[in-house]
């Protein structure tokens, strides 16, 4: 298989798409280790969270001078620990070690106040049918 040129739309096209995930993605700013208290601290631009190395499954067979060098990837979106070829999506971290109903509210939320034309239609709809239905007395 050959090398196959692209063209300049199909190139712009690659460019949106991946901006478009870069915007969604959870990005981290900084993490480090904690040899002392055995955590990993992960800073994002408003927070930081800290989970201990144990939750962390990934992890399991790293010792304390392999966790030292823990880093980022290029992008931010991912953990690393190179000498032991060892890499931990953030968000998939996260989504493990929060409790499921957190995370479906969160992404229900989310959801909840995305707009679209088929949700700005179907509002439309339905208020004109009457809106939402009245909620009844419990008997």
């Amino acid at each position: 298989m050959g090398f196959k040129p692209i063209s300049q739309a199909a190139y712009e096209a690659g460019l949106a798409s991946g901006r478009g995930r870069l915007a969604h993605a959870t990005i981290a700013e900084a993490v480090r280790y904690d040899a002392a208290s055995d955590r990993i601290a992960i800073a994002f631009p408003d927070c930081e969270v800290v989970i201990p190395r144990g939750r962390i499954e990934e992890f399991a067979g790293c010792d304390a001078r392999a966790m030292s060098e823990i880093r980022l990837s290029a992008v931010g979106d991912a953990l690393a620990v190179g000498s032991r070829d060892v890499h931990v999506d953030i968000d998939g971290l996260l989504a493990d070690l929060l409790p499921r109903s957190v995370v479906a509210k969160a992404i229900a939320k989310r959801g909840g106040r995305s707009r679209s034309p088929a949700k700005s239609t179907a509002a439309r709809e339905n208020g004109a049918k009457g809106g939402r239905p009245r909620k009844r007395p419990a008997a």
